[in-house]
């Protein structure tokens, strides 16, 4: 059963509700055995000083007054219960004016706490891990600056998202976001969007204002030129959604309480099972220790008392599977919904290569016939890596096979789209099955149109698209290229780029969106129209899907905005290791203290040429490790004694048994993240698609050496195993990766379950798909706003323009006739 360290935690809370929320944070931190502080000031008009609670109180003398704090929060009450009521503009303007008393109310507080020598060396000897504040005490931020503390935010939000947008980076695109608290939604006429437009603005210029003024004090205390150093720190957590990770647990139930009655010591590890289960589901599990059932022998009792936990719904899953890895990792996600007791059907081609459709399994296969052979459609994937793997071809031949390849991979699509729906039969069926949910890969085109046959809500699972096409063409992700590198197959960039590399980012986006829209524009939206019977496009059919399930997560990822329908669930094949086969771990055993290196590219990758793998054998002969290589070509003439090929290897397993040292990888997302589950530092092999981009991934973050094995010697391989191995610096890197990934509030595979579950429930998700979808590209970016806005501004200046020039030419020609009257007269 996992254990929480007890923590060491500060608060500095707001007043009023704000207090109320956190508080509900603080009582469930003292559940989990953490000490807290809550660090206040004298005049706090809501915070009972006198009341015995389980944290302790360190309050702050401030040359301030109860009421006098109370009375600001009056003002600002009127401000909003004034009648009639003034427009959101006024609202705002007064607003900012009572925000400037606040201002100088909390540099009160705040020097009564940053300037306090004595209680600054206080909390600095309590040694904190952590601050938790509201934004509402303006320089808590300051406090952890000093304290070299991280921070953790709880705000419900600023007006016009400014702190969010200008402090955390939350991006918040006008078109479709209302500016809190305008009253209005998401769907927005072209005079709302006006409206919303110049809100922002009047709210940024105001914070931006009021920041500044701050910015002196922030240097002042800090002693350094500074911004406002939230900037720096800002790590949000809206209130609902932290209370529910911390009360709520995972699947929609609140978290049970297990009381456990071990018979004997003996009857522990079958014991172990069950608590570890139920803790992994967040339930709080207690123990009895051998005094108190040394009565009760040879039963274990167990006790259930769950807080309303929900009863499972038996759904009906329609599964279009992707091919290879993307339906290794989907057979997951399939397993662990029949496990639930979910009916699942596979939808699956006659040709196709990896799906055991003639295999008897605990769920259905439904199988189409297309107009091509199992054996056509492995050599389709054949020439596709083949593609990749040549280092002889000519640049003029790399463009012929890839329009080879690309032009089969279209005819397969056309093949597997119609074989579906010009199917009456089939259609029939799956009209008269009733599912409640598809679950597809974008891999397998016609999905997202077979969900709106259907009229059923669809759950997709992917990786990426080059330059996130896909998901920001059609799931309207924000990607925004000066911080978001766009994913490709080379030129790997991070989130910390140079102008140079913007530039390149830029251009990469440009170009696969070129790309990506050409080929829906002439390809994929005229077979969509064709199928369909009618115009639409296959953005405008994908876009509906209700869910995203991203099969990466934060360990991997740089961070990026994502939207609420956008799930991480990286990882979710990844399990313990089970033990090895007698054969093979008597080979791993016989390693000594070199340990093992595993080696394998994937399951696509089955030969090599005869150079390519003597040269790998060559290096691997040359190191102390055993090395256990997936390899089904022809013998390599160089192996050594110290390398065993195999035909197919329990990756998992070997990846968590103690001895392995090095796992080389081709850098598929499904083998990256069992070297990150169990903490194993790579050398990257990488060969297409989106594999350099995952390796450089974890070479940036110091977990992997990445070669090209089209190009690299025996030496190269050699100095990369042995920089891997003798460096710690990439196994510390590793297993804080590892840590990341393990300290998440549900496992990925559950997070997968819950959200298709989640669908089945509630019929879909549209409450968390954006508006963005409904608006076009212009609109998106407001540009009509914009050039509404600039023709206002245009046509304003033209008038001033004009009365100006004709007041001027009427006191002008006045002037003048007076002079010449004058001047008529002296004559």
């Amino acid at each position: 059963m996992s254990v929480t360290r007890g923590g060491n935690v500060l608060v500095l809370p707001g007043e009023y509700s704000h207090w109320y929320n956190m508080r509900n944070i603080v009582d469930e931190l003292l559940n989990r055995n953490h000490s807290v502080t809550v660090l206040v000031n004298s005049a706090s008009p809501t915070i009972n000083l006198t009341e015995q609670t389980r944290f302790r109180y360190l309050v702050v003398d401030v040359p301030l007054k109860a009421h006098e704090v109370h009375s600001i929060s009056e003002q600002l009450l009127n401000i909003w219960m004034q009648y009639p009521r003034p427009n959101m503009v006024q609202i705002g303007l007064q607003i900012m004016d009572l925000l400037g008393k606040v201002r100088e109310m909390h540099k009160i507080m705040c020097d009564c706490v940053l300037r306090n020598e004595t209680l600054i060396s206080r909390l600095t000897a309590l040694k904190f891990d952590v601050l938790l504040y509201d934004p509402m005490i303006i320089c808590s931020d300051l406090l952890a600056e000093i304290l070299d503390l991280p921070i953790v935010l709880s705000l419900r939000l600023s007006l016009g998202f400014s702190m969010e947008r200008m402090c955390g980076q939350m991006p918040s695109p006008p078109s479709y976001v209302p500016v809190p608290p305008t009253e209005m939604t998401d769907r927005m006429s072209f005079m709302e969007r006006v409206k919303n437009m110049i809100v922002y603005v009047v709210y940024s210029f105001g914070f931006r204002m009021a920041s500044k003024s701050l910015d002196n004090y922030y240097s002042e205390v800090l002693d350094h030129t500074a911004l406002i150093q939230m900037q720096k720190y800002f790590t949000m957590t809206s209130k609902a959604l932290f209370v529910f990770v911390l009360l709520c647990g995972v699947e929609s139930a609140c978290a049970g309480k297990v009381l456990v009655f071990p018979s004997e010591y003996s009857h522990w590890h079958k014991m172990r099972v069950i608590i570890d289960a139920l803790d992994d589901r967040n339930h709080s599990v207690t123990v009895l220790k051998q005094k108190y059932f040394s009565m009760i022998s040879g039963t274990l009792f167990v006790f259930v008392l769950l807080c309303g936990v929900e009863v499972g719904h038996a759904g009906k899953v329609l599964v279009f599977p992707g091919e290879y890895s993307h339906w290794h990792n989907m057979r997951v996600i399939i397993d662990a919904l029949v496990d639930r007791n979910h009916s699942v059907t596979v939808l699956v081609s006659s040709s196709s290569p990896t799906v055991p459709h003639i295999r008897k399994e605990r769920f259905d296969f439904n199988v189409f016939e297309v107009n091509r052979k199992k054996e056509e459609a492995r050599a389709m994937w054949s020439e596709f890596t083949d593609l990749w793997m040549n280092d002889t071809a000519t640049r003029y031949d790399r463009v012929f096979m890839f329009w080879r390849v690309m032009t089969n991979f279209i005819v397969n699509a056309e093949d597997i789209c119609k074989g579906v729906f010009y199917n009456k039969d089939l259609l029939h069926t799956l009209h008269e099955s009733h599912y409640d949910v598809l679950f597809s890969d974008p891999m397998m085109p016609c999905s997202d149109l077979m969900a709106q046959t259907l009229n059923i809500p669809q759950v997709l699972s992917l990786r990426a698209t080059f330059a996130y096409s896909l998901e920001r063409l059609c799931g309207q992700m924000p990607a925004p290229p000066s911080y978001v590198p766009a994913v490709a197959s080379h030129d790997h960039l991070t989130d910390r780029m140079s102008f140079t590399e913007r530039v390149k980012t830029m251009l990469l986006y440009i170009i696969h969106t070129t790309i990506f829209r050409l080929q829906m524009k002439f390809i994929y939206d005229q077979l969509y129209t064709e199928i369909w019977g009618k115009p639409t496009t296959m953005c405008e059919t994908m876009g509906k899907a209700d869910i995203w399930l991203i099969r990466t997560y934060w360990d991997f990822e740089y961070p990026r905005p994502l939207l609420p329908n956008f799930k991480f669930v990286g990882g979710l094949h990844c399990k313990p290791a089970k033990p090895l086969p007698k054969e093979l771990e008597e080979f791993v055993q016989s390693s000594g203290d070199h340990g093992i290196v595993v080696f394998s590219l994937g399951s696509m990758i089955n030969n090599l040429t005869m150079e390519r793998a003597n040269t790998i054998a060559s290096a691997l002969g040359q190191i102390p490790q055993k090395v256990i290589w997936r390899y089904s070509g022809k013998t390599p003439e160089t192996l050594a004694p110290n390398t065993k090929l195999y035909d197919w290897i329990p990756q998992n397993d070997l990846l968590g048994h103690p001895k392995t040292k090095v796992f080389i990888t081709h850098g598929g997302t499904n083998g990256l993240y069992e070297a990150i589950y169990h903490g194993v530092p790579m050398v990257g092999l990488p060969l297409f698609a989106d594999q350099p981009d995952n390796l450089m991934h974890m070479k940036t973050k110091g977990a992997a050496v990445v070669l090209d094995i089209n190009a690299m010697e025996s030496k190269d391989l050699v100095d990369a195993l042995k920089t891997v191995t003798d460096n710690p610096s990439y196994k510390e890197s590793i297993m804080r990766l590892s840590r990341i990934h393990h300290d998440q509030p549900m496992k990925p595979l559950d997070q997968a379950v819950y959200w298709i579950e989640f669908v089945m429930r509630h019929k879909g998700a549209k409450h968390l798909r954006v508006q963005a979808h409904e608006l076009s590209w212009y609109q998106y970016h407001c540009l009509d706003v914009v050039a509404f806005l600039l023709a206002i501004v245009a046509l304003i200046t033209f008038l001033l323009i004009k009365t100006c020039s004709f007041l001027f030419r009427k006191c002008f020609r006045k002037t003048r006739l007076d002079g010449k009257a004058q001047k008529s007269k002296k004559e």
